[in-house]
């Protein structure tokens, strides 16, 4: 093993560490629920497609448009001493579903693989540059993903800013603006940090390129199949 690579190992060791100290005083293990499928990515990744998969496959997911009062009372979780109770009461509802996606998942997404020690992870990737900018498009001025989690400051908030819209405050403060190159690093490195989480402290995890090509469609319905355990129907994966 080369330097480079025993350092990462070495980090992972340590993130798995903190993950298991910071949760483990707080969260109840729920092994018998069985091994539910966390989707670990945001929105326009691919994401979509494998929530359509699964739900071909039979399988029951809280997800947006799936059982609305229940993804309604997950929605807006997070995960803080100010509102512990209320968090840990709604946590019982994933409970009754075997896989999860959509925000609030991949912030949640620790937790969820801390809850479920039986759960496997499914990560769709994109490159950054691709994604930021549909992504931009579907959320708020100034939305940035995993900022609380990171507790960055308003400048980062505000780093995202969909085409057409314009944002009076942004364009006032000439300061955000010329720090718009460091804010783009910035959104990359949550962005990349949140993969590399997730997949450090996941033992079971399927980390997929979300491109389109005949590679992918070919293969991607028998990996699902051995990944998550259940028969793909005779039909086209979604998106291909």
């Amino acid at each position: 093993m080369g330097n480079g690579a025993a350092s990462q190992s070495r980090m992972c060791g340590i993130i798995r560490e903190s993950w298991q100290l910071e949760y483990g005083a707080q969260l109840e293990q729920v092994p018998a629920a069985g091994a539910k499928i966390v989707l670990g990515s945001l929105e326009e990744t691919g994401m979509e497609d494998f929530v359509k998969a699964l739900g071909d496959m039979g399988l029951r997911g809280l997800h947006v448009g799936s059982n609305g009062s229940d993804f309604e009372r997950v929605a807006d979780l997070t995960f803080s001493k100010a509102e512990e109770e209320k968090f840990l009461d709604a946590l019982h509802i994933f409970d009754s579903y075997d896989f999860f996606a959509n925000t609030p998942v991949p912030d949640l997404a620790p937790v969820l693989l801390f809850r479920y020690p039986n759960s496997k992870l499914i990560l769709t990737w994109r490159d950054f540059k691709e994604w930021v900018g549909p992504y931009a498009q579907r959320h708020p001025p100034g939305f940035v993903p995993f900022a609380h989690v990171f507790a960055v400051g308003d400048e980062l908030r505000m780093a995202i800013q969909p085409e057409g819209k314009d944002d009076e405050p942004l364009k006032k403060n000439r300061k955000i603006l010329k720090m718009s190159s460091r804010i783009d690093e910035g959104n990359w490195q949550l962005y990349m940090a949140q993969m590399l989480l997730l997949e450090c402290i996941s033992d079971r995890i399927l980390l997929v390129d979300s491109r389109r090509n005949a590679a992918f469609c070919r293969d991607i319905s028998n990996t699902l199949e051995t990944f998550v355990g259940s028969t793909y129907p005779a039909k086209p994966f979604p998106g291909c």
